[in-house]
């Protein structure tokens, strides 16, 4: 089997990120984001991505042009407080990026689900809007496979005591051992109520695991 993970994570307000500002000057998304790693004498690094401007903002250079797409270059303090920055500090290169819509899209590798799930619990300690895109590894033996990392704190406390009392019940069973009218009495609750945080939980884990 192959070793470690790779986790692409999208962070919808990625705090003091430049290019993130910058997005929204760009007639496309922005990618291929790469920084200069020792500081100048004005305490600033050089940051390069790939991207079209209709008209080149300011403290922007464009440095490199071919076809449609061309590179710029901007400096930015070298200690901002960056999604890839906060990512560095974990000891934990950033191995993609790209901006588009006003949301980072990034790439990193890990050993293990542990380090992932450590990785995110200090990325959201510093920023809000962070969701798990995909979890993958390619074994070397069977193909590509695909891992799903599931957040259970989206889901309100009725809304797990009633996933969980529906599955140990066998609500989900076929042919069902329990239906609703059931597992509401069990948890105490009306069959309507039952069924709407039912609903609403299944929402939420679908759409983890679907990526929507």
């Amino acid at each position: 089997m192959g070793v470690g993970i790779h986790a692409e994570l999208a962070i919808r307000n990625p705090g003091g990120c430049t290019v993130a500002s910058l997005e929204p000057l760009a007639d496309g998304p922005i990618t291929a984001i790469k920084r200069t790693t020792v500081p100048g004498p004005d305490g600033q690094v050089s940051q390069e991505f790939r991207t079209t401007f209709e008209r080149t903002p300011n403290r922007v250079t464009e440095v490199f042009s071919a076809d449609r797409e061309s590179v710029y270059r901007t400096a930015v303090e070298s200690d901002c407080d960056c999604v890839c920055d906060c990512l560095s500090r974990l000891d934990c290169p950033v191995s993609n990026v790209r901006v588009e819509d006003g949301t980072l899209y990034l790439g990193f590798h890990a050993r293990d689900l542990d380090e992932v799930r450590s990785i995110l619990t200090k990325l959201r300690s510093k920023f809000t809007g962070v969701r798990v895109r995909r979890l993958s590894r390619r074994p070397t033996d069977v193909g590509r496979s695909n891992l799903v990392y599931v957040d259970r704190s989206r889901l309100t406390e009725c809304q797990r005591a009633a996933l969980e009392a529906a599955h140990d019940l066998g609500y989900f069973d076929h042919p069902k051992r329990a239906n609703a009218t059931e597992v509401a009495a069990e948890i105490g609750i009306s069959r309507a109520t039952f069924l709407q945080h039912l609903a609403a939980a299944q929402s939420k884990l679908l759409a983890m695991v679907l990526d929507h």
